[in-house]
């Protein structure tokens, strides 16, 4: 189980004293323990007989095979796999507020939720004439009130390109589309993300993030980690306090001693003290002729203020 404390919201202020009295006194505030379930996460690539034998490399003949290059071609791929796991689930929940963990065969894992604040668009962004997106971020500044966060220049909004695109070529001329520089020559100016990262600022908005990774779902598909009209606004704690992390936890493989190797029959004993929490393996069968490279690894997204998080909407 992954457990923390957070202490509840200060509130009120000092009242004035007579000269002479004793001190008010006022009520400590509440501790509140939460927990999240860890997902355990694993898969393996299997080698059969006929992939080893032919794994040998360029160029060799009659030489012993050698699953150097194999094994780690295996751990660069479950790695990337991993990552990827890692980032649908977190842009999963702060994009829709909950993500689910899958089985292979489709079955329900684990899955989290979080109550995040939400923000709308007045004007879809890709109505460049007319969209207001100054007026929008000024709104969703005001997320702050009562919460943990400030929603002002020292907080970040994350958009992936079409968002971006849309915002670079507003003309509203009551809104962004007024700071474009016009010329004698050749008219109105594009904009780029840093020129308007720098009217933003100057008016204490958000920093706008590009965010435009994705994952392969087969060789000709891919999904957006960040969907077109959505966007992830992190606000900022006034002591740089992290708003969301991913806390991993050990697998089985971590308890099994040092080396993978059970110390003991029908027993298992904690590893050495250089583990990491990802657990990889790569194990030769030579009675059945096979390997398998194995990655195992276990974790959840802490959401520790969820009031700090705004899923914005470019398109209302």
């Amino acid at each position: 189980m992954v457990l923390w404390e957070q202490r509840d919201l200060f509130t009120g202020y000092t009242p004035g004293r007579t000269p002479g009295t004793d001190f008010g006194q006022i009520s400590r505030e509440g501790k509140d323990r939460f927990a999240v379930t860890p997902v355990q996460y694993g898969e393996e690539k299997s080698m059969s007989e006929d992939f080893m034998l032919n794994s040998r490399q360029m160029g060799t003949f009659g030489d012993v095979i050698d699953l150097t290059e194999e094994q780690g071609s295996d751990q660069l791929n479950l790695i990337d796999r991993m990552l990827k796991g890692l980032k649908r689930v977190g842009w999963n929940l702060l994009t829709t507020g909950s993500y689910t963990t899958l089985g292979p065969d489709g079955e329900l894992v684990g899955g989290d939720s979080y109550s995040f604040n939400t923000l709308s668009a007045s004007v879809d962004w890709s109505t460049v004439a007319t969209a207001t997106p100054m007026a929008d971020l000024r709104a969703g500044k005001l997320k702050h009130r009562g919460q943990s966060a400030t929603f002002g220049r020292k907080s970040k909004l994350y958009l992936q390109t079409q968002d971006i695109n849309n915002l670079l070529a507003n003309t509203n001329p009551n809104d962004l589309g007024a700071k474009r520089v016009i010329t004698v020559a050749a008219g109105a100016q594009p904009m780029t993300l840093a020129d308007v990262n720098r009217y933003l600022l100057e008016a204490d908005l958000p920093e706008i993030i590009e965010y435009d990774e994705f994952y392969m779902t087969s060789q000709t598909a891919y999904t957006m980690f960040l969907p077109y009209g959505t966007g992830v606004w992190i606000g900022a704690r006034d002591m740089g306090d992290p708003v969301m992390d991913y806390t991993m936890t050990p697998t089985w493989g971590h308890v099994m001693g040092a080396g993978g190797d059970i110390p003991h029959y029908g027993q298992a004993g904690s590893s050495n003290s250089e583990w990491s929490n990802i657990f990889f393996q790569f194990v030769l069968d030579m009675e059945r002729w096979t390997a398998k490279s194995r990655i195992a690894f276990a974790g959840a997204p802490r959401v520790l203020f969820p009031s700090a998080v705004i899923i914005f909407t470019t398109q209302p």
